[in-house]
This record gives structure tokens, C-alpha cells and sequence, in this order.
């Protein structure tokens, strides 16, 4: 008896909660159906959500990897812009390696630039390009590999410049990530170009004079002693003589050729002369001398 009655309290008492249980689903139903909506609809949002900016990301590798393998051709400029989509993108990764390349391509620009450029755009280029770097540093600096390929780029801004303290720091701050950098381009990159600044750090001196001759010392200082005789010159080795050129053999002699005899023309006889009288020779010839 005592069993069937403990069994029909707690009967009593279950029917009872469940009756208030019904009612009270009567009062608040609308209410507790509104807030199952509203935790379903937020649900589906969050995944939503999710799922587009994983397309998003997705859409963005894409774009920065064709950009990498199929450079555009509308030149350099259009090339930054696309970039710059993705540096401004939601991916940080892809923003810091986007970030990267914009200062990388610009370095490159000045690089092949360089000799037609003034010093004012040198130095836009330039600072253009640290920009970007620094960007990365500011923005995205749990990217541990696009952090260091920016302190990479903002030390050969600086070798530019010949910031060279700068440019140390810089391949430093590289050098310090060496554990989260193992087998990354980057750091030995870096290793090497700390190695490089000592050598390009003071600008190599050229000669603008002849160097002046040394001076002539005495033995022992002696003002008085003789001056050490100056080694001899040494000769010339003689030049040999060309040897004698053949002489031409003698050209044979050609034949006389015999004129014919010219014909002498019989020679007119001159008149003799007529002679004087005698008288008249007397008379012109000298006088002879006496005894």
C-alpha cells in the first residue's frame, strides 16, 4: 500500500509540472519560437560569413598567383594597382606578401631606371618603396616571412641612400629571426649583405696626381756621404737587321733598232774667195818692228 501510494504522489507531482509546463509553453511559445529563429538565423549567418570570405581568400590567392605567374602586360603601373587590391584585401598573408611586392617591383623600376632618372625621382621610388615595406611591419607583423623580406627591403633602401647604419639594422633585424627562418632565401640574404657593407661602406679613392718620386736617402744618414750610384739602364736588345732584299734580275737589253743612213746632200760649192791686191794686204798688215 505504501509502495502504490509513493507511486501515485510522484505521478501526481509529475503530472502536475508537466501541466505547468504546458502552460507556461501557452504564455511564452511565441516568444521562445522567436528566440529558436533568431539563434538558427545567426547560426546561418556566422556560416555564411565563414564560407565568403573563405571564397573571398580563395578568389584572392588566385589572383595574386596569376598576377606572380602571368605579369601583366599593361606595364608596370597596372601591375601595382592589382597588387594593391590584394594588399588591401582581408588575407593578411596575401596582404603582407602583396605589400612585399609592390616595394620589390618598385626597387627593380629604379633599378632599370636609374641612369634616366633625376635625384627627386630616385628618391619618390624610394620612399615609395619603404612605404610599403614599412606597411607590413605596421599592419602584419605576425607574418613572420613577409616580415623579414620587409626589413630585408628596407635595408637595400637604405644602401641606396648610403644609410649604411640603417641598412645594418635592417639586415640585423633579419638576422635575429634566423630560428623561424630556417631554409628561407631571406635570412642568408641578409647574411650576405652584412657581409657586403664593410667593403662599400667608405668610397674607394682614386689617384688625381702622379705619385711624387721617393726620396733619396744617404747611408746612415750622412748628409756628407755619397749619394748611392742609380742602378744602370739597362740595354736595349739590339735589332736584328732585315735581311737584304734579292735584287731584280736585269732586263735584257732589247736590240738596237738601225735608223736607215740619211742620204748626205751634195754640198753646194762655195764661191772662192776673191784676193785681195797686194798693195792693199801691205797696207793693212802691222807694221813690222825695226831691228
Amino acid at each position: 500500500m505504501k509502495a502504490e501510494r509513493r507511486h501515485e504522489l510522484q505521478q501526481n507531482v509529475l503530472d502536475t509540472e508537466l501541466a505547468k509546463g504546458i502552460e507556461w509553453l501557452k504564455r511564452n511559445g511565441v516568444r521562445l519560437a522567436a528566440a529558436i529563429l533568431i539563434v538558427v538565423a545567426i547560426v546561418l549567418g556566422a556560416v555564411y560569413l565563414v564560407n565568403q570570405s573563405r571564397q573571398q581568400a580563395a578568389a584572392e590567392q588566385a589572383a595574386y598567383y596569376d598576377m606572380l605567374m602571368y605579369p601583366s602586360t599593361g606595364g608596370i603601373e597596372e601591375r601595382i594597382t592589382q597588387l594593391r587590391t590584394v594588399a588591401e584585401g582581408d588575407d593578411d598573408t596575401l596582404a603582407a606578401y602583396a605589400s612585399v611586392t609592390i616595394g620589390d617591383t618598385r626597387m627593380i623600376e629604379l633599378a632599370l631606371q636609374w641612369p634616366d632618372l633625376s635625384d627627386t625621382a630616385r628618391d619618390e621610388k624610394l620612399t615609395d618603396a619603404a612605404s610599403w615595406y614599412q606597411r607590413v611591419l605596421d599592419q602584419h607583423r605576425d607574418e613572420t616571412v613577409p616580415v623579414a623580406l620587409a626589413h630585408y627591403g628596407l635595408g637595400r633602401v637604405a644602401e641606396y641612400r648610403r644609410d649604411f647604419a640603417a641598412a645594418e639594422k635592417a639586415y640585423s633585424e633579419v638576422r635575429q629571426m634566423q630560428a623561424s627562418l630556417q631554409g628561407q632565401p631571406v635570412f642568408y640574404l641578409a647574411e650576405a649583405a652584412l657581409q657586403r657593407i664593410p667593403q662599400i661602406r667608405e668610397p674607394v679613392a682614386l689617384a688625381t696626381t702622379r705619385p711624387a718620386a721617393p726620396p733619396v736617402l744617404t747611408p746612415e744618414g750622412d748628409p756628407n756621404a755619397p749619394l748611392p750610384e742609380a742602378p744602370a739602364a739597362e740595354t736595349a736588345p739590339a735589332v736584328e737587321e732585315a735581311p737584304a732584299v734579292e735584287e731584280a734580275p736585269a732586263a735584257e737589253e732589247a736590240p738596237a733598232t738601225e735608223a736607215p743612213a740619211v742620204e748626205e746632200a751634195p754640198a753646194d760649192e762655195a764661191p772662192a774667195a776673191e784676193t785681195a791686191p797686194a798693195d792693199e794686204q801691205d797696207a793693212n798688215a802691222p807694221p813690222t818692228p825695226q831691228g
